[in-house]
């Protein structure tokens, strides 16, 4: 439509406003009339603009009371995701110490164990379904999820549980659900020929003098948190190994240290012997055996108070449990056996001077396999084991003292000797050669044995 001036032929597509002007100007006027007729209230209310906001805020309110609805349960979300959590953690850690002391457990153990710490930490749950009142909690050995797909040693914890919905409840209509997971792994070092269990002891593995230290397909391992010296090394000792793994840190003054793989702040080691029973005889009981120097004896396995060698003792193969007393090895004697363990009963002590010559082996089969020299449960802490053997000592096997002090001073595997000392507290010093090698030896640690569990996820 196209508009025109007035006068203008309407047939030639314009409006003609002329004929109108009167009607029009007529109904302006009786507007006008109408608005000078109204109260002076009523005029100021038409030009108030201010309802508009108020309108605004009215509809709007609905929206803004529903964010923060939501804000409120979300939040509420978040801080019972970290409780979920913090009970997820505990029962991955409790499934994890569960078979950590048996290696054998099966999937209902772990799942009792860490069920039971769920609930300690105040959720209620179970292993089948996932309810309003109660969280779903599944265990998942090795894990299905993360970094630790598929790994054998590691344990995956999964919990969920549903929310409660306070105020979004009206405006959503699904339940929801939080699911947190937690992963434990376990340390599988293994084969440590030295390992301090000690766990605060500020010099837990020691090595002084002037020794130098070769161990082959094995390392080394502290147990010891100590932020200054969970291993001290002094003195001019040189030690060359596979690994050292320590919970703390190294303290190295002098000396040199070679390893391809130096850790600090790791991991405990578990220890590796925690699940074996004390070794009993099944020889009897015998007198307390002398023999002298230049003689020549032959020992049978049984119960001794005590055993004082000082010429050449020849051992039968069994298990030798020394009750209360002490084995004493002299510089110049000469021992030697396969097949052989030695049980500490009673807070006995061993003691082998420097210079004599030591070639024993532990059993390869058995309950006793591996173990060289066992320390009875219950001993005191404080006393402290010698092996000073020197250079002429070679012992196949575990020298195993968790709650007792060994001093060691090795010497040379000119049999391929595997020595494991697992102690307590280690120290390690003396001038000799010390060289340990544990090519083939069928005495080292089992590697699937489970160590100490940490959390990894």
């Amino acid at each position: 439509m196209r508009w025109q001036k007035p006068g203008r032929d309407v047939a030639n597509g314009g409006i003609d406003l002329t004929q109108n002007k009167y009607k029009i100007f007529h109904k302006l006027r009786l507007l006008q009339r109408s608005l000078q007729s109204l109260s002076p209230f009523s005029r100021r209310l038409l030009r108030d603009d201010l309802g508009s906001a108020a309108m605004l805020t009215a509809l709007s309110m609905p929206v803004m009371i529903g964010f923060g609805a939501l804000a409120i349960d979300v939040g509420n979300w978040y801080s019972q995701k970290r409780e979920l959590q913090t009970a997820a953690d505990a029962a991955a850690m409790a499934a994890g110490i569960t078979r950590y002391r048996n290696s054998s457990a099966n999937q209902s153990a772990l799942e009792t164990a860490a069920s039971a710490d769920v609930a300690a930490n105040g959720f209620e749950n179970n292993m089948t379904s996932l309810t309003d009142s109660s969280a779903l909690l599944a265990i998942h050995r090795p894990p299905t999820s993360g970094n630790y797909v598929g790994q054998s040693t590691a344990i995956e914890a999964v919990l969920s549980q549903r929310q409660q919905l306070l105020f979004a409840r009206y405006f959503v209509s699904d339940p929801v659900t939080v699911q947190v997971r937690a992963v434990v792994n376990s340390n599988t070092l293994g084969g440590a020929c030295l390992l301090a269990l000690e766990q605060v002891n500020t010099d837990a593995l020691s090595a002084t003098g002037n020794m130098n230290m070769n161990l082959v397909k094995c390392g080394i391992a502290s147990n010891s948190n100590s932020s200054t010296a969970s291993m001290y090394e002094n003195g001019s000792a040189s030690i060359t190994t596979e690994y050292v793994h320590l919970a703390g840190a190294l303290d190295q003054q002098n000396g040199s240290l070679n390893s391809p793989s130096i850790v600090q702040n790791g991991p405990r080691v578990g220890d590796p012997y925690r699940d074996v029973s004390t070794p009993t005889t099944s020889g009897p009981t015998q007198s307390d055996p002398s023999v002298k120097p230049n003689q020549t004896a032959t020992l049978d396995p049984g119960t001794y108070p005590g055993m004082t060698l000082q010429g050449t003792a020849n051992l039968n193969s069994g298990t030798y449990v020394i009750n209360g007393g002490t084995l004493t090895i002299d510089s110049k004697a000469t021992v030697s056996g396969s097949g052989v363990t030695f049980v500490l009963t009673n807070n006995a002590t061993v003691k082998i001077n420097g210079g004599a010559t030591v070639n024993i082996s532990a059993p390869t089969s058995g309950s006793n396999a591996g173990i060289a020299f066992y320390q009875a449960s219950g001993a005191d802490s404080s006393i402290t084991q010698r092996f000073n053997g020197g250079s002429n000592m070679t012992i196949n096997g575990a020298l195993y003292f968790p709650n007792q002090t060994v001093s060691f001073n090795g010497g040379n595997a000119v049999q391929k000797a595997c020595t494991h000392v697992v102690a307590r507290v280690i120290t390690v010093s003396g001038n000799s050669d010390t060289n340990i090698d544990c090519t083939g030896a069928p005495l080292a640690y089992n590697p699937s044995t489970p160590e100490i569990p940490y959390l990894v996820e």
